[in-house]
């Protein structure tokens, strides 16, 4: 009797557990039922009145406490909410954490879902996911999907963010994700990536950990307001209105840690570095063991040139937390750049990349560090390395480019020229710098190409007009590369290599007297030139180039005019012209 006692009891305790789970997971039509009436339309405007941006809003009770993204009112100078052609229009700033794109809202209390707050810690990949929000202005769209990943943002990684397949897209910024059992567990954003859409949230557990105000407190409403305010100004390089802005909310809040370390940032990024100094200072008097403070900390120092504390810093931050990357980071810059301790930075690299080896940039550093170090074959490895144009800007394209092109690896540098200028279609130095590694590999024609766009976009280059008048001299066209040299004059009445342009065409031309004349002027700018041959070699070590046939010409103009001559063997490696800008 007790063994049948047993395993009824068993089985009836089973069974309850089993209707109990079954009981939490609601099919997609329960799911849209009970949270369709969460989410809001949002839209934010500019100063003069004008649409900044649009998309979601997640109203989580009926107080009217409201979830959605930061970014949405970045730049921005107020926001209207929208429900069911209701207009919110007394829309309150309570809390919100810009780093982490959090803002979160408070509007008039109303008839809205009591949401069920999930834990966002709890996850796992594959469940089941639900996105309910505002794509392309298309209300309450509501998609289903799965969790597929959990991700970070390569600066942080402590800031996990969910990576989902429910589809979502422009507009559903600020959007509900819920679980099976219609828990919310994050608020969607949209990254378009080369070309995918991979879709993301923002864990629900970083909201609720997000300190909010009084919003009966208008002092305080106010305050919040200034600091996101200070934020967006921050971001887009308005340092002084964005150190108002944090002064403003630091006079109410002048504990705030997370304050002062963007107000610590906003100095540091001005160039005041005793003032971000002392910022980070006061986080560490009153939180001892933030390890963010003494990074930011040591980045001031170095800028500073107080090696000692800078190192000191970096040190501490990595003793609180042997795993902070971006602390190992802050030290291989210092010891690369500052302290020029190129085996210190070469260790802090590999620690780095042992942390985060999926992060290229750090590749595209250490081959930077390489580089200085003398070890061509290592760095070339590195930069190949880092190349990822899924996720590149045109700023890291062109950045390696230019390392590329240090190595002579000149179809590496076309390359991530041609990337740089398709991400970035309307600057002149990416042009610029590609049409110089077309001239050194003999492509004159690309190089013309290249060097008008980089005039049309930057017209007072000089190194533009002189270098598009060598590859017009390369195939022989004089009267284009003679105008051209005086263009590049006009603009720079030193530019010394334009002379010895000048010197060639006139040579070619058999005019002796106005050789005799530019090559005069070139050695009186530039005194190497007396030195024939063996000055242009020199040039050449300081980043001019010239091809074995202007070198061999140039060998003639100068024994003409009297200068050294054929005492150095001429370089045969094929290179087209110079030039440095």
């Amino acid at each position: 009797m007790k063994t049948i006692y047993k395993t009824c009891l068993i089985s009836v305790i089973f069974s309850l557990i089993t209707v109990n789970l079954f009981a939490q997971t609601l099919t997609s039509e329960e799911i849209y039922k009970k949270v369709s009436g969460s989410v809001l339309y949002c839209t934010s405007y500019n100063s003069d009145g004008y649409i900044e941006s649009w998309g979601s809003a997640v109203v989580i009770n009926p107080e009217g406490i409201v979830y959605t993204c930061f970014h949405l009112f970045e730049d921005a100078e107020r926001l209207i909410l929208e429900k069911d052609g209701v207009k919110f229009n007394d829309v309150k700033v309570i809390g919100a954490e810009p780093k982490m794109d959090i803002l979160i809202l408070k509007i008039d209390a109303g008839n809205y879902p009591e949401m069920n707050i999930g834990n966002s810690d709890s996850l796992f990949i594959g469940e089941e996911v639900y996105a309910l929000g505002n794509p392309q202005c298309y209300k309450n769209t509501f998609s289903k999907g799965i969790l597929s990943a959990f991700r970070n943002d390569n600066t942080d990684a402590e800031n996990k963010q969910i990576q989902f397949t429910a589809s979502i897209s422009h507009g559903s910024s600020g959007g509900a994700l819920f679980n099976s059992k219609a828990e919310l567990i994050g608020i969607t954003y949209q990254m378009d990536t080369g070309g995918h859409d991979i879709y993301f949230a923002i864990p629900v557990n970083y909201f609720k950990s997000v300190n909010l105000v009084d919003y009966y407190d208008s002092n305080q409403v106010n305050a919040i307001t200034a600091y996101c305010k200070g934020y967006s100004c921050y971001k887009s390089g308005g340092y002084f209105k964005a150190n108002k802005y944090f002064n403003e909310y630091l006079e109410v809040f002048p504990k705030n840690n997370n304050a002062l370390l963007q107000s610590g940032d906003n100095y540091l990024s001005r160039g005041q570095y005793d003032s971000a100094i002392s910022r980070y200072s006061e986080v560490i008097s009153n939180e001892p063991l933030n390890k963010y403070a003494y990074k930011s900390r040591g980045d001031a120092y170095s800028y500073n040139d107080d090696t000692l504390n800078a190192i000191n810093d970096y040190c501490k931050a990595i003793e609180l937390d042997s795993n902070y990357y971006s602390a190992w980071i802050g030290k291989a810059f210092f010891n690369q750049y500052f302290s020029k301790r190129y085996d210190e930075a070469l260790f802090d690299y590999d620690k780095s990349i042992n942390l985060r080896p999926q992060y290229n940039l750090l590749y595209k550093w250490r081959g930077s560090l390489f580089l200085q170090m003398g070890d061509t074959d290592k760095a070339y490895l590195d930069l190949l390395y880092s190349i990822n144009p899924d996720i590149d800007l045109a700023e890291t394209c062109y950045d390696r480019g230019l390392l590329f092109s240090q190595i002579d690896k000149n179809y590496e540098a076309i390359f991530d020229f041609t990337n740089a200028i398709k991400l970035d279609p309307y600057n002149g130095d990416y042009y610029f710098s590609r049409a110089v590694e077309y001239s050194k590999t003999g492509e004159n024609v690309n190089a013309i190409s290249d060097y008008n766009q980089a005039i049309k976009l930057q017209f007072l280059n000089a190194a533009a007009f002189n270098n598009l008048a060598y590859s017009h001299l390369s195939l022989k066209e004089f009267e284009d590369a003679e105008r051209n040299f005086k263009r590049a004059l006009h603009f720079d009445k030193y530019h010394f290599d334009s002379y010895l342009g000048l010197a060639m065409i006139a040579f070619e031309k058999k005019e002796k007297k106005d050789c005799l004349n530019y090559i005069k002027k070139a050695a009186e700018i530039q005194p190497l030139i007396k030195k024939g041959i063996k000055g242009i070699i020199k040039l050449e070590t300081m980043g001019y180039f010239w091809s074995r046939e202007e070198k061999l010409l140039f060998n003639k103009i100068f024994k003409m005019s009297g200068y050294k001559y054929n005492e150095y063997e001429i370089c045969t490696d094929g290179h087209s012209h110079k030039k440095a800008k």
